[in-house]
C-alpha cells in the first residue's frame, strides 16, 4: 500500500521534465528490428558514456522487453555504469526498466517500482511518476491485486485531468481493460478498450493499437460461450491485433495473437484449418529462429490429431514435444548454470574487487599516515632550521654585543687604570710638593707634612697596585700590606729593626676597604714606632687577617711601651683609626695591656 502514500503528489504542478529517449515521430510505428538499428547506431556514434548515450541505452532496454528480450534488457542495463545514471538524474527510467525485469521475483519488482516513484518524485518528473504508476498498477494486476490496480489508475486519472495527456491517458485505459477483464467486468472492459484504441489511432500509437485489439479478443471470447457472434468478433479483434504487431515487427506478439484466433476453428470443428495454422506458426518460428515455445505448439497439434484419432500424427508431435520439452529444459538449466556461474564470477571479482579496494583504503590509508609523518618531519625540520637560525643570529649578535662590551671593557680598563695611573702620580705629585715645603719648615712643621705624606702613600700604593693589575677593583690585602711596610720610612728611619709579623690570608679587597685598611695599618705601625719601642729590646709588630664565616678579622699589636703611647690616644693618627674603622661598618676593641692591640671586625 506504499504507493498510495506516495500518490497525493501527483496532484502537486510539476515542471515537464524529459524522460528517457524518445523515438523521431519518423520512427514511431517503424518496424522493431528497424528502431533497434537506428537505436544502435545512435548509441555507437557516441564513444562515452554522456548523457544521450546513457539515455539511449536506457531506452534500447526498454525496447527489447517489448519482444520478450529480457536478457538482451538485462546485459544493456547491466553495461551502464551507474555513476552516468546518477548525474544525468535518469535513475528513475533505470529504476522502472529493472522492475519490469524482475517481474517473476515479486518483492524485487515492488522494490524497484516504489524505487522509480521516489526518484521521479525526487526529480520532480510529473510525467515518470505517471508513468511508473501506471507500471505499477499492471504489476498489482498481475499479482491479483485488481482493486490496488484499480485505485491506483483512479489516482493517475484525477491528476491527467489537471494536465491532460492522451498518450498517458490512453495507457490508463489499456490497463484499466485489463483489470477489468481479469475481474469478468466484460463490457467496462471492453469500453475501457475501445477508449484506448480511439486515443492509439488519434497519437498514431499502432503498439497500444494492437494490444487493445487483443484485450477485446479476449474479451469477447470470454463471451462467447454458446454465442458464435461473440465468437466471431473475438476472431476478428485477434487478427486485427495480430496484423498491427506485425505492422511494427512484434513477430512474437502478432504469433501469439494468432495462436489464440486458430483456436476458434476448433469451435466449429475445422481441426484441418487449426492444424494448418499451427504449422504456419511452426514453420515461422523455425525459418525466423524465434525464441517462441515451440513445444506448445507441438503439444497442441498432437492433442488436435489425438481429437480426431490420428494415432500417428498424434505420436509424432508428442514426441517433438518432448524433445523441446527436453531441449527446453535443457536450454533453462544451462541458462540457469549459466546465470549461476555468472553470479559465482560476479561473487569472485566482487569479493576480489572489494579486497582490492580494502587494500587501496589501507594503502590509502597508510599514505595519509606517511604524508602526515612526512609533514610532521618536514614542520620538524623547519622549525629546528628556524631554531638553529635563530640561535646562529642569536649567537652572532651576542659575540658582536660580546665583542663590544669586551671593547668597552679594556676602554674602560684602560680609563680606570689612567684613572689611578693619575692620582697615584697627582698623589705623588702633591707629596712632593709637601717634601719640598718641609724642608722650608721648622721640625714640627715637618713632622706634620711627613705624616700627610705617609698616609697620601698608603693611598698611592693602592692606585698604583690598581694601575699594575688585571683586575680593576680588587687588591690583594697580603701583597698590598708587604709593599706598604716595605715603603714606610718610619721603619727604614728607626734606629732598632723592628720585626714585622704579617699573617695575612690570600683574600682579595675592593679599593674602598684596601684604602681604610692601608691607612689604619699606616697610623697604627707609625704610632708604635714613633712611641712604643724606645725601651724595647726588641720590637716586634704583628699584622693579622683572617676569614671568620662571612666576616674578615683584622688585628694589629705590638710588645711596645704603653706609658709613652698613651700620650698619642687623642692624636689625629687615633682620630683617623676610628673614622676609617667606621668607614668599614666594622666594630674594633683597641686596648693598651702588653702592648698596643687593635681589634676590628668588618664583613666582606
Amino acid at each position: 500500500m506504499k504507493i498510495i502514500l506516495l500518490l497525493p503528489i501527483l496532484f502537486v504542478s510539476f515542471a515537464y521534465h524529459a524522460q528517457v529517449y524518445e523515438l523521431p515521430a519518423t520512427m514511431k510505428n517503424a518496424k522493431y528490428e528497424d528502431v533497434l538499428s537506428y537505436v544502435q547506431e545512435q548509441i555507437n556514434t557516441e564513444k562515452k558514456w554522456t548523457k544521450k548515450k546513457v539515455s539511449l541505452s536506457l531506452f534500447l532496454s526498454k525496447w527489447y522487453t517489448r519482444d520478450w528480450e529480457f536478457d538482451q534488457a538485462n546485459n544493456i542495463i547491466k553495461s551502464i555504469p551507474r555513476s552516468k545514471i546518477r548525474s544525468n538524474k535518469l535513475e528513475g527510467d533505470y529504476f522502472l526498466i529493472k522492475a519490469t525485469l524482475f517481474q517473476g521475483e515479486q518483492k524485487k519488482a515492488a522494490y524497484f517500482y516504489q524505487r522509480s516513484i521516489h526518484q521521479f518524485e525526487n526529480e520532480r518528473n510529473r510525467k515518470g511518476i505517471l508513468n511508473a504508476n501506471i507500471a505499477y498498477a499492471e504489476f498489482r494486476r498481475g499479482n491479483g491485486q485488481y482493486e490496488l490496480g484499480l485505485a491506483i489508475l483512479e489516482q493517475v486519472e484525477q491528476a491527467l485531468k489537471k494536465n491532460p495527456s492522451d498518450y498517458l491517458m490512453m495507457k490508463v485505459a489499456n490497463r484499466r481493460a485489463a483489470i477489468l477483464n481479469e475481474k469478468t467486468l466484460l463490457n467496462e472492459s471492453i469500453e475501457s478498450s475501445r477508449l484506448c484504441i480511439q486515443l492509439a489511432k488519434k497519437t498514431n500509437d499502432i503498439y497500444y493499437e494492437a494490444i487493445s485489439y487483443k484485450e477485446l479478443g479476449a474479451c469477447y471470447r470470454s463471451m462467447s460461450y454458446n454465442n458464435h457472434a461473440m465468437l466471431d468478433s473475438s476472431r476478428l479483434n485477434y487478427q486485427l491485433s495480430e496484423k498491427r504487431f506485425r505492422d511494427i515487427g512484434l513477430i512474437k506478439e502478432a504469433i501469439q495473437a494468432k495462436e489464440v484466433w486458430i483456436t476458434t476453428d476448433i469451435n466449429n470443428s475445422d481441426h484441418k484449418s487449426v492444424i494448418n495454422g499451427y504449422k504456419e506458426i511452426e514453420n515461422e518460428i523455425k525459418s525466423n529462429r524465434l525464441n517462441y515455445p515451440l513445444k506448445d505448439i507441438y503439444l497442441k497439434i498432437s492433442s488436435i490429431y489425438l481429437a480426431i484419432e490420428d494415432y500417428e500424427n498424434a505420436f509424432k508431435y508428442k514426441e517433438l514435444y518432448s524433445q523441446e520439452n527436453e531441449r527446453s529444459i535443457y536450454e533453462k538449466k544451462e541458462s540457469e548454470l549459466k546465470k549461476v556461474k555468472g553470479e559465482f564470477v560476479a561473487l569472485i571479482l566482487q569479493s576480489e574487487n572489494d579486497k582490492i579496494k580494502q587494500d587501496n583504503k589501507l594503502k590509502q590509508s597508510a599514505l595519509k599516515e606517511e604524508q602526515k609523518r612526512s609533514s610532521r618531519y618536514i614542520i620538524v625540520v623547519i622549525v629546528l632550521v628556524i631554531l638553529l637560525t635563530t640561535v646562529i643570529v642569536l649567537l652572532s649578535r651576542n659575540r658582536k654585543l660580546t665583542n663590544h662590551l669586551t671593547v668597552q671593557n679594556k676602554e674602560k680598563d684602560f680609563l680606570i687604570q689612567e684613572v689611578h695611573h693619575r692620582v697615584k702620580n697627582n698623589l705623588q705629585f702633591v707629596k712632593s710638593i709637601l717634601l719640598l715645603q718641609s724642608t722650608k719648615q721648622g721640625q714640627k712643621d715637618e713632622q706634620i707634612l711627613n705624616d700627610i705624606s705617609r698616609r697620601i702613600d698608603a693611598m698611592s700604593l693602592v692606585h698604583e697596585m690598581l694601575y699594575t693589575n688585571n683586575e680593576s677593583n680588587q687588591i690583594f690585602v697580603k701583597n698590598y700590606l708587604e709593599k706598604l711596610i716595605q715603603h714606610s720610612d718610619e721603619l727604614f728611619s728607626s734606629k732598632k729593626k723592628v720585626k714585622i709579623n704579617l699573617e695575612v690570608a690570600d683574600i682579595q679587597l675592593p679599593i674602598e676597604k684596601m684604602v681604610s685598611i692601608g691607612i689604619i695599618c699606616s697610623e697604627l705601625l707609625t704610632n708604635s714606632i714613633k712611641h712604643a719601642f724606645h725601651e724595647v729590646e726588641n720590637p716586634e709588630f704583628t699584622i693579622q687577617l683572617k676569614i671568620e664565616q662571612n666576616s674578615c678579622v683584622f688585628s694589629v699589636n705590638d710588645n711596645g711601651s704603653i706609658k709613652n703611647q698613651e700620650k698619642q690616644s687623642e692624636g689625629l693618627g687615633m682620630q683617623l683609626i676610628d673614622i676609617f674603622s667606621r668607614q668599614l661598618k666594622g666594630d674594633y676593641v683597641l686596648t693598651k695591656k702588653n702592648g698596643y692591640y687593635y681589634n676590628l671586625k668588618f664583613n666582606i
